[in-house]
């Protein structure tokens, strides 16, 4: 399966304008999301000088699964009305695009683009309410509908979860990417092991999942989990948002808890039914 992915923050000869006729992007997400797609070295710093490189022990590197990468400028007019001009004449082949911070005005471009370069799925991911508003969003369901894509935009990118689609369900698979789910191993109420499945797009679950290991079960557990998915940091805004009369920070944070907590629910129930949660395996060691 082939990626491409549409950005936002490429300096351009706007990048000073300032004013209610210019909107400002920035592809610090999707810079994020491409680093963890690659596996670079600097994707993950949070344990400094301490890293013992605990994503080695997963099969992270898709760097060859991206097609392209299109970048378009850190400041655009609130309204464009030539947006075709600010994206390429044609896109690359691939299976699925990703739509990471783009203005809403190219957004609606992209369904016809993707098409027509092989596309089967988009993906629009929603890390900041300002990235997509609801008319946008139905007029791009409806676009890729007619078009045969599947759509989902994710609120945030770490709600995505199988259901959309066989695409985008294979997408969730291929790349491990999405609604975080974890296994742990636990021994006497306390974390022995654990092991990611699917990450939160950015990669934060890899960081949270080392650092909990050793962690008692219990009200201990979940103040450790916020610290670490906090401190990789989890970059999503704290705009409220409508739909949830919450952040989308806020939302990202109680899906990594629900990972966390459904983890510890199944390692539970191992113990319960008379088998021991930890048997020889190292912390650092991976398991089935």
């Amino acid at each position: 399966m082939k990626l491409f992915i549409l950005m936002s923050g490429e300096p351009g000869e706007n990048s000073g304008r300032t004013g209610s006729f210019w909107k400002a992007f920035d592809g610090k997400y999707a810079d994020k999301f491409i680093r963890n797609l690659k596996d670079t070295a600097d994707v993950c710093t949070g344990c400094g000088d301490k890293c013992n490189h605990c994503r080695l022990g997963y099969k992270l590197a898709f760097g060859d699964r991206i097609a392209g990468v299109y970048v378009h400028p850190d400041k655009l007019l609130t309204f464009v009305d030539d947006a075709a001009s600010y994206l390429p004449a044609e896109l690359l082949p691939h299976d699925v695009a990703i739509a990471i911070n783009i203005h809403q005005d190219l957004l609606l471009e992209l369904p016809k683009l993707a098409k027509a370069a092989g596309a089967q799925a988009l993906i629009v991911p929603v890390e900041d309410p300002d990235w997509l508003d609801r008319w946008i969003k139905d007029e791009l369901a409806s676009a890729c509908e007619n078009l045969g894509l599947e759509f989902a935009a994710p609120k945030p990118f770490c709600a995505l979860e199988e259901g959309e689609g066989e695409v985008i369900d294979r997408f969730i698979n291929e790349f491990q990417i999405g609604k975080p789910k974890l296994k742990l191993k636990v021994e006497h109420g306390v974390v022995q092991a654990a092991r990611v499945l699917r990450s939160a797009p950015c990669g934060d679950t890899y960081f949270v999942a080392h650092n909990i290991v050793g962690i008692p079960i219990g009200e201990e557990l979940i103040k450790k989990s916020s610290k670490f998915w906090h401190s990789y940091p989890c970059i999503a805004s704290m705009k409220m948002d409508p739909d949830f009369n919450d952040t989308i920070l806020h939302r990202a944070g109680h899906i990594l808890y629900e990972a966390v907590d459904l983890a510890v629910a199944d390692a539970t129930v191992d113990v319960a039914r008379g088998g021991r949660a930890v048997s020889g395996v190292e912390a650092s060691e991976p398991f089935e």
